[in-house]
């Protein structure tokens, strides 16, 4: 016959491990702040411990990665003997994105087309 400490363990295992009601929820929304209403209410059994996860976030370009802090810069084409300023738009950009935007950028300010080129470096 087994000890009631054995019993407990063994209850406290079953309880743990039964299968427990689950719920898949997507949220979605446009603001920095999302807040859902579920209806009808999630209703957890008193009996049971729930936790609750983050599976996955999908941001599809939420935040800029060029911003005041880092869209402007000087340029030369001449061996700097004029220079000009550019500012890039605050915006969520790809580097080839990046690239273009600054040759038409520059593009207009020279009345050339100029090659911009970029590298990536891994650290």
């Amino acid at each position: 016959m087994e000890s009631s400490a054995e019993m407990e363990l063994l209850e406290t295992l079953v309880k743990h491990i039964e299968p427990k009601p689950s719920w898949y929820v997507t949220v979605s929304g446009k603001d920095a702040e999302i807040v859902t209403n579920f209806s009808p209410p999630l209703i957890f059994p008193n009996n049971c411990n729930y936790e609750i996860a983050c599976c996955s976030v999908e941001t599809f370009y939420s935040f800029p990665n060029i911003d005041q802090s880092n869209n402007s810069f000087k340029i030369s084409i001449d061996g700097g003997k004029k220079w000009i300023k550019l500012q890039v738009p605050v915006g969520c950009y790809e580097i080839k994105s990046i690239n273009s935007t600054i040759q038409k950028m520059i593009g207009k300010q020279f009345n050339k087309s100029i090659y911009v080129f970029y590298r990536i470096e891994i650290h």
